[in-house]
């Protein structure tokens, strides 16, 4: 059954690769059918799935592969850019730092961490900029905002709380 599975598995990647996701489909599903605790078969029929744009069903079956092996970074990755298709930005967010305590020098976690960095610096700087305008709720929003971004950025909380200080909160 292993060696039927793996065999499937290798067809079933052939047909990615040439974008024949139908195809690819079936033969990731022989491979779950033989071995259905190889979380890699339901990643790669996850992969099948977005191809034809079944994303709800792509993360069911990364759900199934993260049930079996919550260790692995990639497949919350995987996760996290598929709830991003389906515009669940908060749960792709959470699953990217998931990901992150898993593996912090995977290559897709940095540079979710560069784009958050910098969404934290823009709402940062129409944060600062609202403030010498004399804005305080538009600048607390952005500082809020900057702080969602970006949690421990320091200069964001400092200037939060100059803002309380200075709205009398």
């Amino acid at each position: 059954r292993i060696k039927l599975a793996h065999t499937a598995d290798a067809m079933g990647f052939a047909y990615l690769r040439d974008r024949m996701f139908e195809h690819a489909l079936h033969r990731f599903s022989i491979a779950i059918e033989q071995d259905e605790l190889n979380p890699l078969y339901w990643a790669h029929r996850a992969l099948a799935l977005c191809g034809l744009e079944r994303f709800d069903e792509a993360v069911e079956d990364v759900d199934h592969a993260i049930a079996i092996d919550a260790t692995d970074a990639d497949l919350f990755v995987l996760r996290a850019k598929i709830r991003w298709k389906l515009g669940q930005e908060s749960p792709g967010n959470a699953d990217m730092r998931r990901a992150h305590a898993l593996r912090p020098h995977h290559p897709e976690v940095r540079a979710f961490e560069r784009s958050l960095w910098g969404k934290a610096e823009r709402q940062y700087a129409t944060a600062a900029a609202a403030l010498l305008q004399g804005s305080l709720d538009t600048a607390l929003k952005h500082l809020n905002q900057a702080l969602s971004f970006s949690p421990n950025d320091m200069k964001a909380l400092v200037l939060r709380a100059a803002v309380f200080r200075q709205a009398g909160r």
